[in-house]
C-alpha cells in the first residue's frame, strides 16, 4: 500500500558536499568548484526524489549555507555571537547578530525554486525561514541609528516576511488551516479551536525569545458591587463561588484552551485524563513562570490603543518608527493628562 507523502525541509548531504563546502569557506577549494559539487548534489537529490514517485519534490537545502540564515549568509553587518536555539534533541544553532542598520536580504528563498526548476518539472517546494525567528537577528542593547522597531517594520514593508497591515484576526487561523501560514501567535483561549479545526499534526510552544522568555497575560474581573442588597451580595457570591470552584474552571479550560486560574483544578482526574490526551494544554501553564506584569494605568485601554495604533503604523509601512514612537507617547500623554493634572492638586496623595 503506498502512502501519499510530500517532502519538506533538509536531508543529509553526500560526503563530497560537506567537504566541498569546508574547503570553500576555509579558502582551499575555488567557488566555482565547489559551486560544481553542490550543483551535482542537487541534481542527485532531486532525481531521487522523483524516483520515489512522490508529486511533489524538495531539494533538501543541498546547498543552503543554513536554513536559518540562509537569507542573509554573507552580509558584512553580521557577528557570529546571536542567540543560541536549542532543539529538542538537545543539539543547538547559534544565529548571527546584527551590527549595524539596516537590514537586507542577500537571497531570497525562491533563488533555489529556481536552481532546482533547471533538473525537474515537478512542483518542488520550498521551506522559508519564519519574520519570528528572523527578528531573533536583532541584539537585545539597541544598534545607534537603527531602532528595533525599524527592524521589524524593514522585515515587513520591505522584505515582506509577513503580510503588510493590520491582520484581521479571525484571517490568522484560517490562512494557518490553509497552510498559507506555517506559524502563528494566537491566545490560549484559540487552543481547542486549533486542535480540533486542523486536520495535520502541529506543535504549540513558547512565545519566541532573543534573550530570555516572556510572556505576555491578560485576563478579567469577578466583583461584587458595594451597593447591592444583602440578598443580592449573596446570590451574588454564590455565583461566584461556582464560577471560580476547581470542577468549573477546568471544564472552562478544556473547552477553550486558556490555563484554569486555580492550581486545585489539574489535581482532578478528568482534568489529569485530559492532560494525558492533550499535553500541549501545559504549554500556557509553565509559560506562566516567565509572565510579564499586565500594562496597568489611567485609562489602560484608550493607552494601549494608542501604542497598538502606532504599531500597526508601522507594519503598514504608513509610518517609521522614529516617528511612530513619537505619536505614541504624545498620544499616551494626552490621555493621561487628566489623571496627572488631578494627582498634582494639593492633597491628591
Amino acid at each position: 500500500m503506498s502512502i501519499p507523502t510530500e517532502p519538506i525541509g533538509s536531508v543529509p548531504r553526500p560526503r563530497q558536499l560537506i567537504d566541498a563546502m569546508q574547503d570553500a569557506s576555509a579558502g582551499r577549494l575555488e567557488p566555482a568548484a565547489a559551486a560544481a559539487v553542490a550543483e551535482e548534489a542537487l541534481r542527485d537529490t532531486l532525481a531521487r526524489f522523483e524516483a520515489t514517485g512522490s508529486p511533489v519534490i524538495t531539494d533538501g537545502e543541498q546547498t543552503k549555507p543554513s536554513f536559518a540564515t540562509y537569507p542573509i549568509h554573507g552580509l558584512e553587518n553580521l557577528a557570529p555571537d546571536g542567540v543560541t536555539i536549542p532543539f529538542a534533541d538537545g543539539h543547538t544553532r547559534r544565529l548571527p547578530r546584527l551590527t549595524a542598520g539596516p537590514f537586507r536580504y542577500r537571497t531570497r528563498a525562491a533563488t533555489y525554486v529556481t536552481a532546482a526548476r533547471r533538473h525537474t518539472a515537478l512542483p518542488v517546494k520550498q521551506a522559508v525561514i519564519s519574520a519570528s525567528a528572523l527578528s531573533l537577528l536583532y541584539p537585545a542593547d539597541a544598534i545607534d541609528g537603527y531602532p528595533r522597531e525599524q527592524f521589524l517594520g524593514d522585515l515587513v514593508s520591505k522584505y515582506k516576511v509577513m503580510p503588510p497591515g493590520v491582520v484581521d484576526p479571525s484571517q490568522v487561523s484560517t490562512d494557518f488551516f490553509a497552510g498559507r501560514a506555517a506559524m502563528v501567535m494566537l491566545s490560549t483561549g484559540a487552543l481547542t479551536f486549533i486542535r480540533e479545526g486542523a486536520k495535520f499534526p502541529y506543535k504549540v510552544a513558547f512565545v519566541p525569545r532573543q534573550q530570555r522568555n516572556a510572556a505576555p497575560i491578560g485576563g478579567g474581573s469577578m466583583v461584587i458591587f458595594k451597593t447591592l442588597s444583602p440578598e443580592q451580595r449573596e446570590a451574588a457570591w454564590t455565583f461566584l463561588t461556582y464560577m471560580t470552584s476547581a470542577e468549573t474552571l477546568g471544564k472552562w479550560s478544556r473547552a477553550t484552551g486558556y490555563f484554569a486560574p486555580r492550581k486545585s483544578s489539574y489535581d482532578l482526574p478528568e482534568m489529569k485524563s485530559f492532560i494525558d490526551q492533550h499535553p500541549d494544554a501545559l504549554v500556557a501553564l509553565k509559560q506562566l513562570e516567565y509572565a510579564q506584569p499586565w500594562l496597568a494605568t489611567y485609562n489602560v485601554v484608550a493607552v494601549r490603543k494608542a501604542l497598538e495604533d502606532q504599531v500597526q503604523a508601522v507594519l503598514s509601512g504608513r509610518q517609521n518608527a522614529a516617528d511612530a514612537v513619537r505619536v505614541a507617547q504624545k498620544g499616551a500623554d494626552e490621555i493621561m493628562k487628566p489623571y496627572q493634572e488631578k494627582l498634582a492638586q494639593p492633597g491628591a496623595m
